[in-house]
């Protein structure tokens, strides 16, 4: 076989494969791009790999051809499951038949219900492969898949997404959503998450720079989702909003079990109220902002009130609070009326007060207030194991409203004390700068209500290694580490989180 390749690393990585080509059971597979080196000796020696249970494949921009090569290749294997695709199919391969003027359901009908021909022949070959001969049955199919992304928007990947859910070769379980053409009706793409994905379970939220709702169709016709998951998340695009965790938590509340969004760039406060007020199985819910600014992931005080959590049973929370209120009489009333329920079930008279428009005390008291709601919703996970927490510091508020908020996980002017149920608590990060504010009463708390605690970490983000080294060096850290000697203190970035 002869390869010429300008990179030694390529011919080092080959020869490794071909070697091991026959025990790998996972492979994540990093290549050049369309015109940086010849590809097609990866593909021969994919047909080899007959123990190849995952397969991850991340170039730049490769071809359809390409694509459909590395499919005859692999699809065969007995074994393999797992199929996830980075890379873009170039444009200058791939043609859109879409015409928005002229298209009519039965066109649509008539072109994707028969594969082409080279898909087609992939498909049958693959099936027949893993067919076995005695019970005349597919052992092993696919379960979980992710399809490149069209080099841009007005390429279609129809024709190449619905034959490969419509064959036996699949019973899908896990899925990216692909990115389709969004002029389409609904219903078509409805339709075929129902009669072609009734397994799945997991569904993979595309980072969409661009207006589509292809994956709200996605949310709202699969059944019983349990997970949900999304890199460089982004609910938002301009004017327009998807709500896509809301649509989560309309339909898959009796089934919803985890939330994962890395490097969040927008989610709604009320789409992820939603979730803790209905998702009733929801055990992890797991949102890192993107670092730019926690304005567009935090879940505002305002939403916060609006009902109770629901999600009891969460083990693992990382979230961001949003100290905005909005209305503030609101708040302000709501607040005035616990207090004389209290004072009632105390046997003494409140002092009662009307709300005066723009009054800065009332509006700090009512702020401060529902920061103790919001730490009161989490203090009621009681089987919470672990907790990242962040207080926005965006463009709410005053100098005065940031500095207030430092104080809220404090035991003398904040809300730590609402914490007091987290019994089974093991790992605890502060994403904003909350530790400076603490001293010998708070590590107390922490050693006194948390018996598991045995991690607390720091963000790198707010925090440098030798501010981190000044920080723990101070007396009450000490007195925590003494206390507990196996518990770890230690400086983290935002994206690692506490997992």
């Amino acid at each position: 076989m002869k390869m010429e390749w300008k990179d030694p690393k390529l011919w080092f990585l080959w020869t490794l494969l071909y070697h091991n080509r026959q025990n790998l059971t996972h492979l994540s597979l990093r290549l050049p791009g369309i015109d940086d080196a010849p590809l097609e000796p990866f593909l021969d020696i994919l047909q080899d790999m007959v123990q190849l249970q995952h397969l991850t494949v991340r170039t730049s921009f490769q071809s359809e051809n390409w694509f459909l090569s590395m499919l005859e290749q692999c699809l065969p294997l007995p074994r393999l499951s797992e199929l996830f695709c980075h890379f873009y199919l170039d444009s200058g391969t791939l043609s859109s038949w879409y015409d928005e003027e002229t298209d009519d359901g039965d066109r649509y009908n008539n072109i994707i219900a028969t594969p082409t021909p080279a898909m087609k022949y992939i498909l049958d070959r693959a099936i027949k492969a893993r067919t076995s001969p005695f019970t005349g049955s597919i052992g092993v199919k696919i379960k979980a898949l992710r399809f490149p992304d069209p080099e841009n928007e007005n390429v279609d990947l129809i024709r190449l997404v619905l034959p490969m859910l419509k064959s036996d070769l699949v019973d899908i379980e896990t899925l990216e959503v692909p990115r389709l053409l969004d002029q389409r009706p609904e219903k078509l793409y409805k339709q075929m998450v129902r009669v072609h994905c009734p397994a799945l379970r997991h569904l993979i939220l595309p980072s969409y720079d661009e207006v589509s709702c292809v994956p709200n169709h996605f949310i709202e016709a699969a059944t019983g989702l349990k997970t949900v998951r999304g890199f460089s998340f982004n609910d938002e695009f301009e004017w327009f909003s998807r709500n896509m965790m809301q649509m989560v938590a309309k339909h898959h509340s009796k089934t919803l079990e985890e939330v994962d969004l890395m490097l969040c760039r927008m989610i709604n406060g009320r789409d992820q109220q939603a979730l803790f007020a209905s998702c009733t199985q929801l055990k992890r819910f797991w949102m890192v902002p993107d670092g730019m600014s926690t304005a567009e992931q935090g879940i505002e005080f305002k939403d916060i009130l609006t009902g109770a959590w629901r999600c009891l049973g969460m083990k693992e929370l990382s979230i961001t609070l949003n100290r905005s209120i909005v209305d503030v009489k609101a708040t302000f009333e709501a607040m005035r009326q616990e207090g004389l329920k209290e004072a009632a079930r105390d046997g003494h008279q409140a002092a009662d007060e009307t709300y005066r428009v723009g009054d800065k005390d009332q509006k700090r008291r009512a702020t401060a207030w529902a920061a103790k709601q919001a730490l009161t919703q989490i203090g009621r996970l009681t089987a919470l194991e672990h907790l990242a927490l962040g207080t926005d510091e965006g463009p709410y508020g005053t100098d005065n409203d940031v500095l207030e908020s430092k104080w809220d996980l404090t035991l003398s002017k904040g809300w730590l004390a609402q914490l007091a149920g987290l019994k089974n608590l093991r790992q605890f990060h502060m994403r904003t700068d909350h530790w400076s504010y603490m001293g010998q009463a708070e590590v107390e708390f922490m050693d006194a209500e948390w018996p598991w605690l045995d991690c607390v970490t720091f963000d790198r983000c707010s925090m440098s290694k030798q501010q981190f080294g000044q920080e723990i060096s101070l007396p009450h850290w000490q007195w925590l580490q003494q206390k507990r000697p196996s518990l770890r203190l230690s400086v983290i970035h935002m994206d690692e989180g506490v997992h």
